[in-house]
């Protein structure tokens, strides 16, 4: 039978008895996830099948349009949703975006949440296609923050080279005020980067053009916790930089 949102979410008392439900290996509970997917996501490590973990996204990427503009509380929880064939799964979704940001909201959606769900997957190919989308000029700053992220996230060594370079960009400062107005792609490649994969001295250029931001985001927020948690050894460095400013 079909399910409609309004009146088969799981309520929030029963959702970890309907994730253990879920990965019931005696019973056919497919129903159970197609009705509201994103609710068993905080408790999915209680589900032990890789297939239903394959099928809570499955759901999630086709109700994808309905997640992107709801509120996230499963994106802030531990999840559980590695299956084998994860990979594959979001490779497909996100070659959507080959030609550009789709104009459809449920494909660009789709690709967003593919994006946010990456970084469950151990998967080098992955982590590369999260890298194009993150250096892709078409795709807006958010965007381009969740994928540098999720490649971050599955192989830091691997995503930070690239990351790097897509940072160094920014030290012009036509490109950092025109592209990056608000600091949110500056702010969060600072905030993976700095301390161990990127140098005190290298973000010093970075940080020189601030632009007019117009909310208080991820740049402002960085640079608080630059100031705060700078290694002694590199304040001579800083102070010198500063003092030509």
């Amino acid at each position: 039978m079909p399910f409609g949102r309004a009146d088969h979410a799981v309520p929030v008392a029963l959702r970890e008895t309907a994730a253990w439900l879920a990965g019931a290996a005696d019973i056919d509970t497919r129903w159970l996830v197609e009705a509201d997917p994103e609710s068993l996501v905080p408790h999915s490590p209680l589900v032990d099948s890789p297939a239903v973990r394959e099928t809570i996204v499955a759901a999630m990427l086709r109700r994808a349009g309905e997640i992107e503009v709801a509120d996230r509380p499963w994106a802030r929880a531990g999840r559980h949703l590695a299956h084998p064939a994860l990979g594959r799964q979001l490779r497909e979704v996100l070659a959507e975006s080959d030609a550009g940001p789709p104009v459809e909201w449920e494909s660009r959606a789709r690709v967003r949440l593919a994006v946010r769900l990456a970084r469950d997957a151990a998967d080098a190919d992955l982590v590369d296609r999260l890298l194009q989308l993150a250096e892709d000029d078409a795709w807006d700053d958010s965007t381009h923050v969740l994928a540098a992220s999720s490649a971050f996230a599955g192989d830091p060594d691997r995503a930070s080279d690239r990351l790097r370079g897509l940072l160094r960009r920014f030290t012009d400062p036509a490109v950092a005020v025109g592209e990056d107005p608000d600091g949110e792609l500056r702010g969060g490649l600072l905030r993976m980067l700095w301390p161990r994969h990127i140098a005190t001295v290298d973000v010093l250029p970075v940080l020189r053009h601030r632009g007019k931001p117009r909310r208080i985001g991820t740049f402002r927020l960085f640079r608080r916790i630059f100031a705060e948690r700078l290694p002694e050894g590199d304040l001579d460095t800083v102070l010198r930089w500063a003092a030509e400013e």
